[in-house]
């Protein structure tokens, strides 16, 4: 009955190391993701950016244009040198945010990398620890077993020579008898 009690808490130990080990890989794994959809969603967002200030410079530049046009030559050579500023302007910031992206995304990789190497390192560490457990559980049972028997073995012979002396005096006391 011991036997039986003591493999189910070594079996339910044993069940319980591993389940929590998957958790931590779970974790992990969420973490990498939550970290690739964040970079992902910055990116996204930098070129939609980008892209409404192209558009207002397009439109800004359009609007000076026209202005121009109807106010007259002279104005005309001065709003192309606000246009030619403007898109010097938007150039300057789109390839300033582009720089940033870059190194956004490229720490947004790193972090990544380096969450996932942690967990990676970990789980090793955690499956390490636990083959550990194992085997000192392992050896435990062996010798607890060894143990089990010896105390089996003393009692079998206890009882097997208090049984031979009882059945040796019970003969001689017939012997007597007679």
């Amino acid at each position: 009955m011991k036997k039986k009690i003591l493999s189910s808490l070594i079996l339910a130990g044993i069940v319980a190391l591993l389940a929590g080990c998957d958790d931590a890989s779970k974790k992990a794994e969420d973490t990498a993701q939550q970290t690739e959809e964040s970079a992902t969603h910055m990116k996204t967002d930098a070129e939609k950016t980008i892209t409404d200030v192209t558009d207002n410079t397009k439109e800004t530049s359009q609007e000076i244009k026209e202005n121009a046009v109807r106010e007259g030559h002279g104005l005309i050579d001065k709003s192309k040198e606000v246009q030619n500023q403007i898109t010097h302007s938007a150039n300057e910031v789109t390839e300033q945010v582009k720089s940033k992206l870059a190194d956004m995304q490229g720490q947004a990789t790193k972090a990544a990398n380096d969450v996932m190497d942690n967990v990676k390192a970990k789980t090793g560490d955690l499956q390490h620890q636990a083959g550990d457990k194992i085997d000192q559980l392992s050896e435990a049972m062996k010798s607890k077993t060894e143990d089990i028997k010896s105390e089996a073995d003393k009692k079998t012979d206890e009882l097997i020579s208090s049984f031979k002396d009882y059945h040796l005096k019970d003969d001689k006391d017939k012997k007597e008898e007679k």
